[in-house]
């Protein structure tokens, strides 16, 4: 629900297919799409890849990469991160 003058209420779908290609590393991808959230916009379809490298149970690495359309703009992402599970 987005309220105000000139705003839509959009919609966000996605799908994940995500694997352990061994102990150590988890590969996945991510597409989604998203309806228009402003009049004259429309939606858009966006992609992620990336993963997780696992140093032991605790300790880990998460990156992905990926491509959005944000009100007609093309914007590309990249995260990464250092995880610590206590």
């Amino acid at each position: 629900i987005n309220p105000g003058a000139g705003h839509l209420n959009w919609v966000y779908i996605g799908w994940v297919l995500q694997d352990s290609i061994s102990p150590a590393l988890d590969l996945g991808g991510e597409l989604y799409f998203h309806t228009a959230s402003q009049a004259g916009t429309s939606g858009a379809l966006g992609w992620n890849v990336g993963g997780e490298f696992n140093f032991d149970d605790n300790h880990h690495l998460l990156s992905t990469i990926g491509r959005d359309t944000i009100e007609n703009q093309v914007t590309y992402t990249l995260y990464l991160a250092y995880e610590l599970d206590l």
